[in-house]
């Protein structure tokens, strides 16, 4: 995958443009919207824009709270079902600001050495392939070029939520990617619910769940100049974009044999601790003694 580097105007419509060569698969994306579309806050479907009201005045509700003005807020005081709606004010707020928005926790050894505008540049295009098609990703052998570095393409799995591949690149520990699957969606299910349990628990020592490294919550539209329709019916009339980019994690890799951290509380100790429950506990969400979905948290009744 070759990735050229964003392009950003202060315009309508801010340019990005993404040469892309993965296998066999050739793609030139052209972004837009970005200030006008952050994940379902200003999202406007003709169909459903009544059902996205809410949305919108729960988020703008929290966008006058100065306790939820940074990614060290604490996301799960009070009114603890809306996590995701104060997390999401949080980025708005920091989005119109011009600040950051990429969580960065560590970078992985993976990418180290790595610019990290071309990291998260090649993963937001990386996002867009993988909605698009992930089937023709997994089929094949596949490797991302990052700075020259090439790294390796596996397919783990997908869910409900997200669709997670394995980087590796056979010489440092490999991570997992998860693209999620609605970035128009802000829900406890959602990319913003599980990023909100990964920013409450940073103080906190919790021994089995994976580590967040990145993350990209921002997802943005895009057109696929490199597509081509063969068919009326290919098209959706409604829709003027091809997919998403953003709205991925990078997480420790865990297997059935990755231990628990030392010391610490499990996270079923944390969840009883904050009086709130993981609303999916199951077989898909636990690897060994890991929790590996933490999307889905609700308060309790």
């Amino acid at each position: 995958m070759n990735i050229s580097p964003y392009t950003y105007s202060k315009t309508m419509y801010p340019s990005f443009s993404s040469n892309i060569e993965i296998s066999k698969i050739n793609k030139k994306l052209i972004e837009y919207e970005k200030n006008d579309f952050i994940s379902g806050i200003y999202y406007v479907d003709l169909l459903a824009k009544d059902k996205k009201q809410f949305i919108k005045d729960k988020i703008n509700t929290y966008m006058l709270d100065k306790r939820f003005e940074n990614y060290s807020s604490k996301l799960f005081a009070d009114k603890k079902n809306d996590a995701p709606y104060k997390l999401a004010a949080i980025v708005k707020k920091l989005d119109a600001s011009g600040k950051e928005t990429i969580i960065k926790h560590k970078v992985p050894s993976l990418f180290e050495g790595m610019n990290i505008d071309s990291i998260t540049n090649a993963l937001d295009a990386l996002s867009y392939l993988i909605r698009d098609g992930y089937k023709s990703l997994k089929n094949e052998s596949n490797q991302l070029l990052i700075d020259n570095k090439k790294i390796d393409l596996e397919y783990l799995g997908k869910g409900c939520n997200s669709i997670v591949f394995k980087l590796k690149d056979g010489k440092n520990p490999p991570v997992a990617m998860k693209t999620y699957i609605n970035p128009e969606d802000i829900n406890s299910l959602s990319i913003w619910g599980e990023l909100a349990v990964y920013q409450d628990v940073q103080s906190e020592n919790i021994n089995n769940i994976p580590a967040l490294f990145l993350a990209n919550p921002i997802c943005v539209k895009v057109e696929d100049k490199t597509k081509e329709y063969t068919e009326v019916f290919d098209v959706d009339e409604i829709k003027d974009f091809d997919g998403y980019k953003g709205g991925w994690t990078i997480v420790e890799y865990i297997t059935k044999e990755t231990p628990v951290k030392k010391g610490g509380i499990s996270f079923n100790d944390w969840l009883t601790q904050n009086n709130i429950y993981h609303l999916d506990m199951s077989f898909d969400n636990f690897i060994g003694a890991y929790v590996t979905d933490l999307g889905g948290i609700d308060a309790e009744c």
